[in-house]
């Protein structure tokens, strides 16, 4: 997939396959050269003769070491005649050697490139440029993106975004806020909140989401306070249910809760996550639906553990929501009366008649003549009793009009 965006990037940019300028010009800078090109061309063509690949990598690393700024004419004219016979390995191996000499020769020569070699040799300069010089990177990356969707334009930014903050570049928590609150800058968010917590302590990481400051735009700093709940729960569980504790009353809503609560599922911590929220006090009114999911995912993670919970345990108001979810649970396994019969247990009259509604619906899926006729006892008022109905008789209709019966002649239509 990552080549296939690079080609559709490719094409949209209206790169050339043929070979840049860059070997000529590095050809007519060759005299103030160190080692003549042709001694740098037969030491890397030496280089990616061995036939056993560690050797040859090996070999090929060693080949690397005396690059230099003015060697970049040769890099680039043995690049051009010798594409085809690199591995991927082997170019972002070059790439980055000569990156590391001559970023802005390096990033140039890449960007003329093909794919699949485009968006690799792209990916690996502009990192090493952006190490050294963040702003010229960001530059040359965002001249090359013009006219790019942002979906395709992501992977160059993610790299570009890491590549910052490995130099501490001061200008990028800036750059972030100028792409704009757009879908695909959540992806470079969450990629720049991994990496750090990969480099920093957690509670670093904490502080330096709560210290962000974008009044022009909160979302920003909102963006990150999230993707940072969903990271934490696998590194540091503890940390991350004291800082939701804290932190989703203060500044944040109840999403930080929810966001928190996902982490530890995905991280395969349900019951943690479900252990956690059922000791909050009890008027936490916004841990109801983080509970709900922590208890279903719990509810699929170790089934047998989670129903004992439910069946054998003491409950008050705060089970609630879990309750529900196992109630529901059984509508297949053992029938919508028992499920009834669970749901009907719950001590909030909120849960209890949000439960109602949600088995309704499902009843209606399984059993729609006993379903309906449970619904003629229930005192449902006719609003909540159209919304049970509701996605079944758009099913019926649709179903009616595929099948062609009632409906008008093609006639009619044209009738006023």
């Amino acid at each position: 997939m990552r080549f296939v965006a690079a080609l559709g990037l490719f094409y949209l940019l209206g790169c050339s396959p043929t070979p840049g300028p860059q070997a000529d010009a590095g050809r007519e800078r060759a005299p103030g050269n160190t080692e003549s090109i042709a001694a740098i061309e037969h030491r890397l063509d030496m280089a990616i003769s061995p036939r056993n690949p560690r050797a040859r990598t090996r070999e090929f690393v060693n080949a690397l070491g005396p690059i230099s700024a003015s060697s970049s004419g040769a890099v680039a004219a043995w690049l051009d005649r010798r594409l085809f016979d690199l591995d991927l390995l082997e170019i972002a191996l070059i790439v980055q050697a000569w990156a590391d000499a001559d970023p802005e020769a390096a990033t140039s020569w890449a960007s003329a490139q093909s794919p699949p070699y485009y968006e690799l040799a792209l990916t690996v300069a502009l990192r090493v440029y952006a190490r050294s010089n963040f702003a010229e990177a960001r530059d040359v990356l965002e001249r090359h993106l013009v006219g790019v969707t942002n979906a395709v334009a992501t992977p160059f930014r993610i790299g570009l975004v890491q590549a910052g903050y490995d130099a501490g570049a001061a200008e990028l928590i800036d750059y972030l806020i100028d792409l704009g609150n757009v879908p695909e800058r959540q992806t470079i968010i969450r990629s720049l909140v991994r990496r750090k917590l990969l480099r920093e302590t957690p509670q670093a990481v904490i502080d330096w989401a709560e210290a962000l400051s974008a009044p022009e735009d909160p979302a920003f700093k909102y963006s990150a306070i999230l993707k940072l709940g969903l990271e934490l729960p696998a590194v540091d569980p503890e940390l991350a249910k004291e800082w939701a504790s804290r932190a989703h009353s203060e500044e944040f809503d109840s999403s930080l809760l929810e966001t928190v609560t996902r982490g530890f599922v995905w991280a395969g911590r349900a019951h943690d996550a479900f252990d956690w929220l059922l000791g909050l006090p009890i008027e936490e009114r916004s841990a109801a639906s983080p509970l709900s999911f922590a208890f279903g995912a719990w509810l699929r993670q170790d089934p047998a553990s989670a129903e004992a919970w439910a069946r054998n345990s003491t409950h008050d108001a705060r089970s609630d929501p879990a309750l529900r979810q196992f109630g529901l649970s059984l509508i297949e396994k053992e029938g919508p009366e028992i499920a009834f019969e669970w749901i009907e247990r719950l001590q909030n009259p909120a849960e209890r008649e949000r439960g109602r509604f949600q088995l309704a619906r499902r009843w209606f899926g399984l059993d729609p003549d006993g379903a309906r006729a449970w619904l003629e006892d229930q005192d449902f008022d006719d609003t909540t009793r159209s919304q049970i109905l509701a996605p079944h008789v758009r099913h019926s209709m649709r179903k009616t009009a595929g099948s062609g019966k009632g409906a008008p002649p093609s006639s009619a239509k044209l009738l006023p």
